[in-house]
Parts: C-alpha cells; structure tokens; sequence
C-alpha cells in the first residue's frame, strides 16, 4: 500500500514509498549472478574476513528499511577487518544509484592494507589503521548505517585508560562493560556515531556472540541501550 501525504509547498498530494518497502538494494545483495556476492579473495587472511553469508545477514540487517529517498547514505565501519561486508554494501546501494560515503577503521595492518585494495575503485571511501575503542579516525563524520563484526569476547584491559578518558569527554555514554568483552564497547560507539533524529536518524546492524547477550558484567549497559 502507498502512503498518501500532503505536499508542503501546494494543496495537492504526492505519493511516497513506504517504509516497510524493500530496499532495492537488498535484491543486489541476494543476487547469486552479481559482483557483490563474489566471495572474499583473501582466504589465507579468512580470520580478518566476514563470511558471505554473515556478510549478507549483516547488509540485510543494515539496509532493510532504509528509505530511498535517501540519494547519499554514510556508512561506518569501526571493525573493518579486510572490508569484504562494507564493500558488499556500498556495491549493492551504488548498484541502485546512490551515492556512498564509506569509513572503515580496523586495528590490524595487514586488514587495513587489503581493505584499501577493496576499496581503491570506488569514490568517497576511505579506510584507517585505528584502535577503534582508543580513537576515532573520523571524529567528524555522521553515518546513517553503522556496521559491527567486532571480534568476539575480545578482552580490552590495554585500552582501558584510553576508553576511560574517552568516557569522560562524553563518549561510551551507554556505561563500561565488563573488561573481558569488547563487544558493548564498540556498540556503543557504533549508536553514538548515528546521524541525530533531526537528520533522519540511522541504523545499527551488528553480528555479536550469544555469550555478550547474556553475561552478567554487561547487564548494565545492555538494560541501557535498550532502554
């Protein structure tokens, strides 16, 4: 069904989208015959890589009601690993005609290296070597979708100064997890870099392990975000 809503500038009416419509993206993604569903080229580097199905479980999960008036989407990539998921993204929404604007970050050199390879081709994306619980590589920068494979049940004791100092300047505003799981930490960060509802607000899809769902020392930031 169409929604029907009036225009601002006369009496008349327009027809727009609604929500709940596919992205035409989507279909790109699950298009065996397409580019984007080629499968990573790296495989002796597989543990800094997305698989394909998780890839497309997280750019489904990202995509879906994203509404297509948007002609510019910003996308950011705080784990990037060898940035085979981002990549597929930003193929399958330049795919339908919109611009991206792309920024991973990754802490691994050799995964940074490979995403830049990636990405070489493609406008408007850039990838750093960062650690992304210490830094943000792109403080500027506002993202309609933020995606999150971050490793799992990765302990983060070395950053703690860093994420503390962080905390106190307004970031990790959701509360600290337990020092044995990453995995909040960088959800947090991730629902911190959305655009403002003002500007049409975004979406966070993340892949997490059922262990960071359920363990105790994160129940309160956990109880936070969902609030």
């Amino acid at each position: 069904m169409e929604h029907v809503v009036p225009s601002e500038s006369t009496s008349e009416f327009e027809v727009t989208q609604p929500m709940n419509t596919p992205h035409p993206a989507i279909s790109a993604l699950l298009d065996d015959s397409s580019s984007v569903s080629a499968l990573p080229s790296e495989r002796s580097h597989s543990e800094h890589t997305t698989s394909l199905s998780l890839a497309r479980a997280l750019a489904v999960g990202a995509l879906s009601r994203l509404d297509t008036n948007f002609t510019t989407v910003e996308i950011w990539d705080p784990a990037s690993g060898s940035g085979f998921a981002g990549h597929m993204i930003v193929e399958a929404l330049q795919s339908t005609g919109c611009q991206v604007r792309y920024r991973g970050q990754d802490i691994n050199e050799d995964a940074v290296a490979m995403s830049r390879r990636r990405f070489k081709n493609f406008p408007d994306c850039e990838v750093e070597l960062a650690n992304t619980l210490e830094r943000d590589a792109f403080r500027d920068f506002r993202a309609r979708i933020v995606i999150v494979d971050a490793p799992w049940g990765m302990e983060w004791s070395r950053s703690r100064a860093a994420v503390e100092a962080r905390r106190r300047a307004g970031e990790y505003g959701f509360g600290i997890p337990q020092r044995s799981d990453s995995t909040w930490l960088f959800l947090s960060l991730a629902l911190e870099k959305l655009l403002p509802p003002e500007q049409g607000g975004g979406r966070v899809a993340a892949l997490v392990s059922p262990s960071a769902l359920s363990a105790p020392g994160s129940a309160a930031i956990r109880k936070q975000i969902i609030e």
